[in-house]
């Protein structure tokens, strides 16, 4: 992926819920965005990744969905790491059995 400073666009992701319980995950503030990391794996502190809700993830789902992505407003190359965050508890990244996607980003003047 490659983008301007500060840029928008969408990415296609794949949303799964291999469980049999129905996530409500508006009612939860579940949603599903992303994490931006430099090449060493730092997260990007000055970086707060925009979310895509939804309102909820059926059991036994596997959907589609545009993720919006705001690119770092600094330029270089970054990693992009797809992940819902359940708001002011945790990313699902950052949990211990964390399944998800990276992608490199570039960003340019």
């Amino acid at each position: 992926i490659e983008g301007a400073v500060g840029e928008n666009f969408s990415m296609k992701v794949k949303l799964v819920n291999p469980t049999g319980v129905n996530i409500p995950c508006s009612k939860l503030n579940f949603h599903p965005s992303y994490r931006i990391y430099d090449l060493e794996g730092v997260l990007v502190h000055d970086h707060e990744p925009l979310r895509s809700p939804i309102n909820e993830l059926p059991a036994f789902s596997k959907k589609s969905h545009e993720l919006i992505i705001k690119l770092p407003n600094k330029p270089g190359k970054y990693i992009l790491k797809t992940s819902f965050v359940h708001e002011y508890v945790n990313w699902m990244i950052d949990l211990p059995k964390y399944v998800g996607d990276d992608v490199i980003v570039f960003v340019t003047q």
